[in-house]
């Protein structure tokens, strides 16, 4: 006699974000703590059909909690925050191939 035994208990992970938001007076960058709420950042994989939106919080992180270990994570970031108008992107909006 033969048993199949299958568990579908696999292992997860998460992917955290940070948003920094800087603004520059007189040629000079400062972070702006104030700012650094209610970016829309979304996390997407075509392998694991994920699709998902959070917005950061008032220190500007985000979390992705009981991700299926998947390598084409995409996460990006809205750069349009109507609670902080005029903020222009100064680095990438998008990162890809992540892993938890």
């Amino acid at each position: 006699m033969f048993y199949t035994f299958t568990s579908y208990n696999q292992p997860r992970g998460s992917i955290s974000v940070h948003k920094n938001a800087v603004v520059i007076h007189n040629g000079i960058e400062q972070v702006s703590p104030s700012d650094a709420d209610g970016w829309v950042i979304t996390l997407t994989s075509v392998e694991c059909k994920v699709n998902t939106q959070v917005a950061t919080n008032a220190s500007g992180n985000a979390q992705f909690s009981n991700l299926a270990f998947c390598s084409d994570y995409q996460v990006s970031e809205n750069p349009a925050n109507p609670s902080s108008p005029g903020f222009q992107p100064e680095g990438p909006t998008t990162v890809t191939s992540l892993t938890p």
